[in-house]
């Protein structure tokens, strides 16, 4: 069962990845402008677009404020 929930968890981030990847390239944005806007680390903005961290809930909000979109939207798996 935990390799279930670690599976799930590694799926999430990789879809998270590449969401925030598509909505800062649709944005035409690069990992260094985003980290700035989000005060974050340009390391971290490719670790999270690559699915190797989980963003923590002030770090989503950063994210999602410097793309100009809403949390929830950072988990808009659909496209």
């Amino acid at each position: 069962m935990a390799e279930n929930v670690d599976q799930a968890k590694f799926e999430i981030a990789r879809k998270l990845g590449r969401r925030v990847r598509v909505l800062r390239r649709e944005r035409d944005l690069t990992q260094e402008q985003l980290a700035e806007a989000a005060h974050l680390s340009v390391n971290y903005v490719s670790g999270v677009e690559r699915g190797l961290y989980s963003p923590s809930l002030t770090t989503l909000a950063a994210l999602a404020n410097a793309l100009g979109v809403e949390i929830k939207d950072l988990f808009d798996f659909s496209g």
